[in-house]
């Protein structure tokens, strides 16, 4: 049956590949790398250990297991590889800056026409770990029949992919029968993945290791500042300042409707900062703060995000703003109030911030749903902003005591990274022994 299976999706694959391909790389969806996409790749070598990951997000988590796997003391080489062109670039520029040594970057395989097979017998590698879940059933099939282990790390299924994962149950079982050894992200990934035919003696509920440079940056401060630190927090509410809000990542709609909760609370006199969450709105959002008659200025021009009398900061600048929540009294985050999906929480809570965010934060979910339970967040309709942003800045002392707890509640999460690296090493130093992987 099993065969079957895979003869069906390799048949309809193949005739389906064309016109599933035309569209994204019409857009650009997989770059260059061909020699690579179609299994001709000239990467590899001297065994490597293979670590796969989707695009930025995923390739971010890679390199953080990969400089964990170097710490604990693997010295053989490394094959990186990422989907989108994004995430290959993120993987070719951390490198290059890391100087890592004996370690590859490539493309992977398209799932179809054999590729499969002939990356792995070009590459030989060691084992195949992916990060997150990308399940690619002809490259888990094509390990299997070459005995190179696969290792799902950091493992995670929505509802939404379950459900429509679902309705191949067989097929998708067999596939995840494939893995050695696969540590979830969370509880529930655990039980979604296990529900579509994952064996759960090979799982774990490890946790992500995307958190993990916010969750030392909350430990580093806390340490610096001592256990009871007096101006943890926003830094401001003094008497001869405004407080600021930066709302980060903003997507349309939102900066008229923050700019119009501001204007209904002229007596908390508030400063604002927005940055778009892309650069190519900027003269979009530029035309809005006009409207509401305030001039504004632009963060590579004054270097300063705190704006004066009248006026608002845009933030020009990409990369800066986990850094810049630092400098705020509170945080807005975008992509939450209209349609989308949210931004990251734990940016502006690893600094010590409170916070707000709208009803849509799909892509944070869990995170989210943390930080309003503690009450370090407030999530808020588009309505109630005024309120929301009314309720934290009258009450400069409560603003101070959510943001040190955000922070201290990151700083007691655990730096996933590593243990996901012991994990791998003591699969591949004991790959038939290892049983019940430990919870």
């Amino acid at each position: 049956m099993a065969s079957l299976n895979f003869f069906l999706y390799r048949t309809l694959g193949a005739l389906a590949l064309g016109p599933a391909l035309a569209v994204p790389i019409f857009k650009g969806r997989f770059g260059t790398r061909w020699n690579d996409r179609l299994g001709y790749t000239l990467t590899g070598g001297g065994a490597p250990l293979w670590v796969h990951a989707a695009s930025v997000g995923e390739a971010q988590s890679a390199l953080l297991v990969f400089d964990a796997l170097r710490d604990q003391g693997f010295k053989g080489p490394v094959l990186l590889t990422a989907g989108t062109p994004a995430g290959l670039n993120t993987l070719e520029t951390k490198t290059k800056q890391s100087r890592a040594q004996n370690c590859q970057i490539a493309a992977p395989p398209l799932d179809f026409l054999g590729a499969p097979g002939r990356f792995l017998d070009r590459v030989a590698p060691k084992a195949l770990i992916v990060i997150e879940t990308e399940l690619w059933p002809e490259l888990f099939y094509q390990c299997q029949a070459r005995s190179i282990p696969v290792l799902l790390l950091s493992a995670r299924l929505s509802q939404r992919s379950h459900d429509r994962l679902a309705r191949f149950k067989s097929f998708i079982g067999q596939t995840l029968a494939i893995p050695s050894l696969v540590a979830t992200i969370s509880q529930k990934d655990f039980d979604l993945l296990t529900d579509l035919g994952l064996d759960p003696k090979k799982a774990s509920v490890i946790g992500s290791p995307k958190f993990d440079a916010l969750i030392a940056k909350a430990q580093n401060a806390l340490a610096l500042s001592g256990p009871n630190p007096p101006d943890l927090g926003p830094e401001v509410f003094a008497q001869s300042q405004k407080p600021l809000i930066l709302a980060g990542s903003t997507h349309p709609g939102e900066e008229e409707l923050i700019l119009s909760a501001l204007t209904t609370l002229p007596n908390l006199g508030a400063a604002l900062a927005l940055a778009p969450r892309h650069l190519t709105r900027l003269s979009e959002v530029t035309a809005i703060t006009q409207s509401f008659g305030l001039k504004p200025v632009f963060l590579s021009e004054t270097n300063v995000l705190r704006p004066g009398p009248g006026e608002v900061t845009l933030v020009d600048k990409m990369g800066l703003l986990a850094d810049l929540y630092r400098e705020c009294d509170l945080a807005i985050i975008g992509g939450s109030f209209f349609e989308g999906a949210g931004h990251n929480p734990l940016e502006p809570a690893a600094v010590g911030k409170p916070l707000i965010f709208g009803p849509n934060m799909s892509s944070f979910k869990r995170e989210a749903e943390e930080l309003v339970t503690l009450g370090v967040a407030t999530s808020s309709p588009k309505a109630f902003l005024n309120q929301a942003i009314s309720d934290l800045l009258a009450d400069p002392n409560r603003a101070r005591a959510l943001g040190r707890k955000g922070q201290k509640y990151l700083a007691g999460q655990k730096i996933v990274a590593p243990v996901l690296a012991k994990l791998a090493l003591d699969f591949l130093a004991k790959p038939k022994g290892l049983g019940q992987v430990q919870k």
